[in-house]
């Protein structure tokens, strides 16, 4: 979910994406019959219980329709379990993933036709998989896919100018393309526009669209918190953890919240909480010891050199197998407190 070497920035636009993962799958859930399996997939993804939604998904039956659910919801999944652990051991399974997902796309246009569900259902799947390369740093084919995504959302709008659900889309482009085309997303936000009109069209989806609407709310979170309303988004991520209690995707959000307001002491707490869950998680061990990296720092920035200290030999003692800079940067810290003016 976070890049490599902290950076709030890279995070918000990351977290941007991420949270579309999960939100966008209740877009295929109306069409087809295994309505219930569906959303429990959806629940266990966003609760980050990966393997029990992917089996989830693998227990749904194909619709006699061929629709492209089943494998819409498990590509979600393989991109939300690399983000949320910052592992990529599951490249090649994306690419096969999405590989088929794409072929049920040609095969359903050729019974259905090319209809505004359809462009929206391949939009939401190239922007998965533009997220995605870029993240691995595959620019080149995520600009590719990110045009690919646009270009299927604005001609399903065409197709039906009620479907406010590609908005989401839309919107998210045109304010990331006023707001990150600077930083290391580069040309992906080509969408013409500027943050305020991608604003009102995210309003619009929060208020308007069949399934997106809860993932128009958790992408305004982030802008809000971006945009200096700390209030709204305070409430905002209130709601959602209220829905998703056992989140980390949320919990990073509250970082981004306390960071933005120097809560140091909060974002600790915060921290504290990511780091015990991707402690049980072997393959998430780089986002763990920079969760906790980052736990022990901000308790020392507040003074509770108690906290501090503890943080910083749980991150000594991963670093026995798992070498990293937060190792050297754990021990600076821990020289620091040894000092006497401690």
């Amino acid at each position: 979910m976070l890049p490599r070497n902290l950076n709030n920035t890279n995070h918000v636009a990351c977290l941007l994406f991420l949270l579309i993962m999960h939100f966008l799958c209740q877009g295929f859930v109306m069409p087809v019959r295994q309505k219930e399996k569906a959303n429990s997939a959806v629940e266990e993804m966003y609760d980050c219980r990966f393997d029990q939604a992917i089996a989830t998904v693998d227990s749904i039956n194909d619709d006699s329709a061929g629709d492209p659910l089943k494998w819409m919801l498990r590509l979600s999944i393989i991109g939300m379990r690399h983000l949320d652990y910052d592992d990529t051991s599951d490249v090649d399974n994306f690419e096969t993933t999405f590989k088929t997902a794409q072929l049920f796309f040609k095969n359903y246009e050729k019974r259905m036709g090319r209809t505004s569900y359809l462009l929206t259902a391949h939009g939401f799947s190239c922007f998965i998989a533009a997220a995605y390369k870029m993240r691995n740093k595959e620019y080149l084919n995520g600009i590719h896919l990110g045009f690919e995504a646009l270009s299927c959302c604005r001609e399903a709008k065409k197709i039906d100018s009620s479907n406010a659900d590609v908005d989401l889309i839309l919107g998210l482009y045109s304010y990331a393309r006023a707001e990150l085309r600077r930083k290391f997303w580069g040309i992906l936000f080509w969408y013409p526009g500027d943050k305020n009109t991608g604003i009102q069209s995210i309003n619009d989806a929060s208020r308007k669209s069949q399934f997106s609407s809860l993932a128009a709310r958790a992408i305004l979170l982030e802008i809000n918190i971006r945009e200096e309303r700390y209030d709204t988004a305070t409430a905002g991520l209130n709601e959602l953890t209220g829905i998703y209690p056992h989140s980390r995707f949320l919990l990073w959000s509250g970082v981004k919240l306390y960071e933005a307001q120097k809560l140091y002491a909060n974002s600790a707490d915060a921290y504290s909480q990511l780091a015990d869950a991707y402690e049980r998680i072997p393959a998430a061990v780089r986002n763990y010891l920079q969760t906790r990296f980052s736990e022990a720092q901000r308790y020392y920035w507040t003074g509770n050199i108690v906290k501090a200290k503890d943080a910083c030999n749980k991150v000594l003692d991963a670093c026995v197998r798992n070498p990293s800079g937060h190792c050297d940067e754990a021990k600076k810290i821990l020289e620091k407190m040894r000092k006497p003016h401690h």
